[in-house]
C-alpha cells in the first residue's frame, strides 16, 4: 500500500506542474504577445500590445515598454491604464514585468462584448505621453476551461482506474 501512496503523490506534484506550466496565460501572459504597435512624440518611443491580438470575452493582457527619443534608453514611468466600456470600468497603475523589468504589464479580464476605450498615460522624467485607442471585444468561447476540465478528469480517472485495478489485483492474490 505504501507503493501506491509514493505513487499518488508523485502524480498529483506532476499533474501541478504540468498545469502550471501548459497554462502559463492563465497565470501570467507574458511573452504571447507578437505584434507591438508604436507611438511616438515628442518625449517617448513606446511599444504596446495586446494579448490576444483580437479580443475576446476572457482574459486581456496589455505590455508596453517606454524609451527615450533621442538616445532609445528604456525610462522608468509611471503607467497608467483606463479601460472603459460595456459596464466597464478600470483604471489602474501598470506594474514592472517579472520576466523584463523594461516592460510593464496589466492584465485584466472582459466580461462583456462591446466597444472598449482604451487609455494608457505615461509620465516620466522627459514629460507626459498618452495613448489612446478604441478596440471591440467579440464573444469567446470556453474552449480553455473545456480542455482545463477534460485535462483534469482525464488525469484524474487514469491514475484512479490503475490503482483501483492494482489494489483489486493485490488482494485477489492475498485470497487466493
Amino acid at each position: 500500500m505504501i507503493k501506491i501512496n509514493k505513487f499518488l503523490l508523485l502524480y498529483i506534484s506532476a499533474y501541478i506542474l504540468i498545469l502550471y506550466f501548459s497554462f502559463p496565460n492563465l497565470i501570467e501572459a507574458n511573452g504571447r504577445i507578437e505584434k507591438y504597435e508604436t507611438y511616438q512624440d515628442q518625449h517617448h518611443l513606446i511599444n504596446y500590445g495586446l494579448y490576444p491580438e483580437k479580443i475576446f470575452t476572457g482574459p486581456l493582457h496589455i505590455a508596453l515598454s517606454i524609451q527615450n527619443i533621442n538616445t532609445l534608453r528604456y525610462l522608468d514611468a509611471n503607467v497608467n491604464i483606463e479601460i472603459s466600456g460595456t459596464d466597464f470600468n478600470e483604471n489602474i497603475k501598470a506594474k514592472k514585468s517579472f520576466d523584463s523589468p523594461l516592460f510593464y504589464e496589466y492584465d485584466t479580464f472582459m466580461f462583456n462584448e462591446g466597444i472598449y476605450n482604451l487609455t494608457i498615460i505615461i509620465d516620466t522624467i522627459e514629460g507626459k505621453s498618452e495613448i489612446r485607442k478604441i478596440f471591440t471585444v467579440h464573444k469567446g468561447t470556453n474552449i480553455t476551461n473545456i480542455l482545463i476540465i477534460f485535462s483534469t478528469i482525464t488525469l484524474i480517472l487514469i491514475p484512479l482506474s490503475l490503482i483501483t485495478r492494482k489494489y483489486f489485483l493485490i488482494k485477489a492474490t492475498k485470497t487466493t
